[in-house]
């Protein structure tokens, strides 16, 4: 869809098209001050009474932030293809001379004549001037993004302990477990089988689990997969048969591992939408969609930004 004017680049975006003419330029505009600055609040079309007199001023988005209240006004000459003139500069030089307002902002979507600029910067150096800024916001081209990444695809190798083919023999006195077991109706060439993961101390609390010592041997697997080696305790340590002690002299571990591939485990595809320029080149920036529908246009004109860039 080719678009004649800012507004239906705002409807392209957002869905829905404003009913009065520049409004959906206006709210764009609000949405990137808003970006740029998210503590600040941005509120759009404000009407406020003059100092001097009683005129009204209807202000397509007024931002207040520590420093200063801002006048923005804003200019959408897209369908006639010219640059905002100095006569819409000057025209807010004089609703600010008016106002109990700190400075303002002249934001247009197709740039500005020389004349323009020369008397936004006439105002930086007028002190019994407030001082405007020139801001460019216009839609994006495939020039401006050039080597800028807007899509992230990544994908997941996991890492996890193979159980069923890992194991940890708990290195004991053979001849005092087969003793137990003897005592205990085994016969000799007969399989016992026990299931435990509780190390004990010599009172019989618990020392550490099995577990707990085999996940520390997995930070640093060797190149095949594997870890392996053995554990000494730092004190004397038992396993529990037939509810007497036995001591573990150490645990002998092979541990193998096995990958997990998870793909698209971050998947982040973004679109530019917006060119934002100060005159003065502090600001240089390219606005997203994904940053745009974070956007919250209230019903009371404020707007908000629900979301993280």
């Amino acid at each position: 869809m080719l678009q004649t004017n800012m507004d239906e680049y705002f409807e392209t975006i957002f869905g829905y098209k404003p009913k009065k003419r520049g409004t959906g330029y206006e709210l764009l505009v609000g949405a990137v001050l808003k970006l740029l600055n998210a503590t600040q609040d941005v509120t759009h079309n404000v009407i406020q009474e003059g100092k001097y007199s009683k005129d009204k001023y209807q202000i397509d988005a007024l931002v207040k932030n520590k420093f200063a209240t801002i006048f923005i006004e804003c200019k959408d000459y897209t369908e006639r293809n010219k640059p905002t003139q100095r006569a819409d500069v000057q025209k807010l030089a004089g609703a600010l001379n008016n106002l109990d307002i700190n400075a303002g902002i002249l934001v247009s979507a197709t740039g500005f004549t020389k004349p323009a600029v020369q008397y936004s910067e006439s105002t930086k150096l007028n002190p019994n001037a407030k001082e405007i800024e020139l801001f460019l916001i216009r839609p994006s081209t495939e020039k401006d993004t050039e080597g800028i990444m807007l899509s992230l695809c990544v994908s997941l190798d996991l890492e996890t302990i193979d159980h069923e083919n890992s194991k940890v023999i708990p290195i004991m006195d053979i001849e005092k477990v087969q003793e137990i077991l003897k005592r205990n109706g085994y016969k000799a060439g007969e399989q016992y089988n026990a299931i435990t993961n509780r190390l004990l101390k010599s009172d019989g609390t618990l020392y550490k689990y099995i577990s707990e010592i085999v996940n520390d041997k997995t930070i640093n697997p060797s190149v095949n997969g594997i870890s392996s080696g053995e554990f000494y305790f730092d004190e004397d340590v038992f396993a529990c048969i037939y509810g007497e002690l036995i001591q573990v002299d150490k645990l002998v571990y092979e541990i193998r591992h096995k990958v997990k591939n998870i793909p698209e485990f971050i998947k982040i595809k973004d679109k530019a939408v917006l060119v934002v320029k100060s005159q003065d080149g502090q600001i240089d920036r390219i606005i997203t969609e994904r940053q745009l529908k974070s956007i919250v246009f209230n019903s009371d004109g404020t707007i908000d930004y629900k979301g993280r860039y």
